[in-house]
């Protein structure tokens, strides 16, 4: 899904405004960046998560409490890992290949 952005929209725009080609160590650098980010917005939305209220719905997956119940799921909504998870695909379309190209060429 990022693949054809990048190249095709991002890649060009940010030419366009530097005035240069899009380097190998620019991708490799950035790739890294949305790595961290990812972990960063991760970490931001398990802070969120554990101060939500918890539904009245037990959670079958999770482990059970010592009291033998089960844990109760958290009302916000697991779409928000989207995000880190998009994020991390990004830096990994940016690194991977241009580093593989970098070790075969």
């Amino acid at each position: 899904l990022w693949t054809p952005v990048l190249m095709k929209v991002v890649y060009p725009l940010v030419e366009r405004c530097i005035g240069r080609e899009v380097s190998t160590g620019m991708k490799v650098s950035c790739g890294y960046l949305f790595a961290i980010g990812s972990q960063l917005v991760a970490s931001i939305l398990e802070r969120v998560r554990v101060s939500r209220p918890v539904t009245g719905i037990p959670s079958r997956c999770a482990p059970m409490l010592p009291d033998g119940t089960h844990i109760h799921a958290s009302e916000m909504s697991a779409m928000w890992m989207l995000l880190p998870y998009a994020m991390t695909g990004m830096g990994e379309i940016m690194v991977y290949p241009v580093l593989s190209h970098v070790a075969y060429e």
